[in-house]
């Protein structure tokens, strides 16, 4: 009897402590889930001891196995940056990504300040501009002061695709609050750009842009020194950029003096300008050169069909 009570209690005693460890691995378990959690949001702050310096870049937006070294002195703790790095190797080379991926990258670039670092490396850094086009639309949830030095640092630099892609970025911050200082470089550019396709887009942004009465100046007379330029699409998108921006009494005398030009293209900006002209500022002679072009079958087709839905417009 003895002997089987014995049993019990140690079988009993066992039962007590298995569920006391039991218990307290739970208890570890759920610290750890939460700890986890709380490191993506978290920027580590013993940078020396935790983190390397560096982050392997994914192979699909560089070569395998190289290192990409980032300049900014951000770092994350090693959960957040292993789950960083695994989202940015779902970026195909094409520029591709799971819609889960993409919606989990943006929602740590938008709450991890830490996170703005390694993205601005990756877009430097990458061989794909679809890849680095994705981040770019990604970097653009946090408009900031810092985006918008990051995209005026991307103008400044001599690489094409590069300023391509700082303009993209700016298109995408128009109501950040920080237009001003997009307008202002946009301005800088025009002074120091040569390559006629981002000038050409820096145009298009400055004429779709808020602008105050100085900026609005500025970009007026800047637009009015590429009309003398030797290249054709410059002129274009300066014609078409100034009668955006312009007043009528400037705009007039511009728009008359390219209705018959030999180059189809400006003749046809100038013919489309009319369109923004308050119908009360346009006047008499304007209106009879339209009807001179829809009537002269001398003209391309196309430019008498423009000055054609002109005139109907302002003359119902």
């Amino acid at each position: 009897m003895n002997g089987i009570l014995i049993f019990l209690s140690g079988l009993l005693l066992g039962l007590v402590t298995m569920y006391f460890i039991s218990l307290d691995e739970n208890t570890s378990d759920a610290s750890v889930k939460l700890n986890s959690a709380e490191s993506l949001m978290i920027p580590h702050q013993n940078t020396a001891s935790i983190c390397d310096k560096t982050i392997v870049q994914p192979g699909l937006l560089k070569q395998p196995n190289e290192v990409l070294k980032h300049s900014a002195e951000v770092d994350l703790t090693p959960i957040a940056h292993e789950q960083f790095i695994s989202l940015l190797k779902d970026i195909n080379f094409d520029g591709s990504i799971e819609s889960q991926s993409k919606a989990d990258l943006a929602y740590l670039i938008r709450n991890n300040p830490a996170m703005f670092g390694y993205v601005q490396n990756a877009i430097m850094e990458s061989n794909s501009y679809q890849a680095r086009s994705v981040l770019i639309d990604l970097l653009s949830q946090r408009a900031g002061v810092e985006t918008v030095n990051f995209a005026i640092e991307m103008l400044n630099k001599t690489d094409f695709d590069t300023n391509k892609l700082a303009l993209e970025l700016m298109s995408s911050m128009q109501q950040s609050g920080q237009v001003a200082s997009i307008n202002n470089a946009l301005l800088d550019l025009t002074f120091t750009q040569d390559n006629v396709e981002i000038l050409a887009e820096v145009f298009v942004q400055l004429s779709q842009n808020e602008l105050d009465s100085s900026t609005r100046r500025l970009a007026i007379e800047r637009f009015q020194y590429f009309l003398a330029s030797d290249d054709p699409l410059l002129k274009v998108r300066a014609l078409d950029s100034l009668s955006r921006v312009g007043e009528a009494a400037i705009i007039q005398p511009i728009i008359k003096s390219y209705l018959f030009d030999t180059n189809t293209g400006m003749q046809k900006a100038a013919i489309k300008a009319i369109f923004h002209l308050d119908p009360q500022a346009i006047d008499h002679d304007l209106l009879e050169a339209l009807h001179q072009i829809t009537n002269d079958v001398t003209h391309n087709e196309s430019v008498r069909n423009i000055a054609l839905a002109v005139l109907e417009v302002h003359i119902p």
